[in-house]
């Protein structure tokens, strides 16, 4: 994979904007797609093996129905991406390659890399009950490191940054096992919204346990909307998952997309402007 023909695929999507700088110098890109004050945001690839769900999103944005605005993040974790599709070529640093080399345990096969360019995963870096989850690590490593404090990565920065704009609706996608995960600490709302999406494409609605610090479960702390991470895809496949089954997973969430951008226009009725908890 490579960032350039994100960027170009992206394009076409809707207006692009920039919302922050990775380590390795990439501009993290927002697509906002339709015109008004966006009612949902969409956000792939937060671990760097399921950049599927970037691939996925963009075949599906590409075909959206512009009634209702929304904003779209195709890749927050570039840098990981980057890694896991392309190996230690994209990094220049000799000090930096060694690192990493030795974070992967000697092997130069970074396909199932999940964090960031430092060793950290972006989704357990969030400031929701940071370091208390059960496979939290606190050290650099392919997965599960929480980082040395709470968004202290520049992409989780970023993103928390855009939220700031009030979306009454979030959803990030993960891969996989055709779960979808709702609400976190004292905000379950909108149950019957989180059941008729996961109803839509087939999939588990459920509670997270033992899972803290993710993009999700901050959303929900914070705002009023609802949150949901969405994995896609079976369980019977390996990360990274297989492109072969790329069309399977346009063929079930065709549709998902416009019913995500319907329930946060609905959503947003019930608070008018703003979905903060405080």
């Amino acid at each position: 994979m490579k960032y350039e023909t994100l960027l170009k695929e992206i394009n076409s999507l809707g207006k692009v904007s920039f919302i922050g700088t990775t380590t390795l110098g990439y501009k993290i890109p927002l697509v906002r797609i339709g015109q008004g004050q966006p009612k949902a945001l969409i956000v792939a690839s937060v671990h760097a093996r399921e950049y599927i769900t970037t691939i996925l999103l963009n075949n599906l944005l590409a075909s959206y129905r512009k009634k209702i605005a929304i904003d779209y993040v195709p890749m927050l974790n570039i840098d990981g991406v980057l890694l896991a599709t392309n190996g230690l070529s994209i990094v220049k640093d000799d000090c930096l390659k060694d690192k990493l080399l030795k974070l992967n345990g000697g092997s130069y096969d970074f396909s199932l890399w999940k964090a960031d360019i430092n060793g950290v995963d972006i989704n357990v870096n969030f400031d929701a009950d940071w370091g208390k989850g059960a496979q939290n690590i606190t050290y650099p490593a392919p997965e599960n490191f929480i980082g040395n404090a709470p968004e202290s990565q520049l992409e989780t920065k970023s993103i928390v940054k855009v939220l700031e704009n009030n979306y009454p609706l979030v959803a990030a996608y993960h891969s996989k096992g055709e779960v979808v995960y709702w609400g976190y600490g004292d905000n379950y709302n909108h149950y019957l919204y989180a059941k008729k999406y996961a109803d839509f494409v087939g999939y588990e609605l459920t509670k997270s346990h033992g899972s803290v610090g993710g993009l999700k479960d901050y959303y929900a702390l914070k705002y009023q909307g609802l949150g949901i991470t969405i994995e896609v895809g079976e369980d019977r496949f390996s990360h990274p998952y297989p492109l072969s089954e790329l069309d399977n997973l346009i063929k079930k969430h065709t549709g998902s997309i416009e019913l995500l951008a319907q329930m946060g226009e609905e959503i947003g009725h019930l608070y008018g402007e703003s979905y903060t908890t405080s």
